[in-house]
């Protein structure tokens, strides 16, 4: 039997690594900031390669996230976020959490695709970072863990009311329906 206190954390420490990648996927894409990085170290240490020092600041951001090993981060994770020791681990389930962060490259396109074709109003990519790290750990788990619908939905809904904007909770829930029957339609 699961214990439910220790799965909800395993959500949340899965939340944070899909919010980590989405997040450096997207920095890693954002001249802007990597601009006002640039423009602040120039001030400090009067460089002047600025197009130089963009562009290796991208590459390596980027290639630190798509690099790192998933393990590595749960454990910074847990360690720095959470501050418990590994000795403490048990308050998470690690089977969840060991069977859905390994599988975010898997589904991210396939999670985008089914947002995006259930929505007229706005595409996955302009999505808040959060939303789509909600999104996409609601897919996985109830694909990958086979959590019933209404377990992953109400536990999802927790998550929306805690870091979604209110407004957009209803749109969202409608798009989590279309998918589900769009799934089970295809199941079929």
């Amino acid at each position: 039997m699961i214990n439910v206190g220790s799965r909800i954390n395993a959500r949340k420490v899965s939340l944070i690594y899909f919010y980590e990648k989405l997040f450096s996927k997207e920095i890693s894409q954002k001249d802007v900031l990597f601009d006002d990085i640039i423009k602040i170290d120039k001030l400090i240490n009067l460089h002047e390669d600025s197009a130089k020092e963009k562009k290796d600041l991208q590459e390596e951001i980027f290639s630190y996230y798509s690099n790192n090993d998933w393990k590595e981060d749960i454990d910074y994770i847990m360690t720095n976020l959470f501050r418990k020791e590994i000795q403490e681990w048990s308050w998470v389930d690690m089977e969840f959490v060991n069977s859905v962060v390994p599988v975010f490259e898997e589904y991210i396109e396939l999670v985008s695709e089914k947002v995006n074709s259930n929505t007229n109003s706005f595409v996955f990519s302009e999505m808040d970072i959060i939303d789509r790290a909600i999104f996409l750990l609601w897919y996985i788990e109830f694909h990958i863990i086979k959590t019933p619908k209404s377990i992953v939905m109400n536990e999802m809904i927790e998550l929306a009311k805690r870091y979604w904007d209110a407004s957009s909770q209803k749109l969202i829930n409608a798009i989590w329906h279309n998918i589900l029957e769009e799934d089970s339609n295809t199941k079929q």
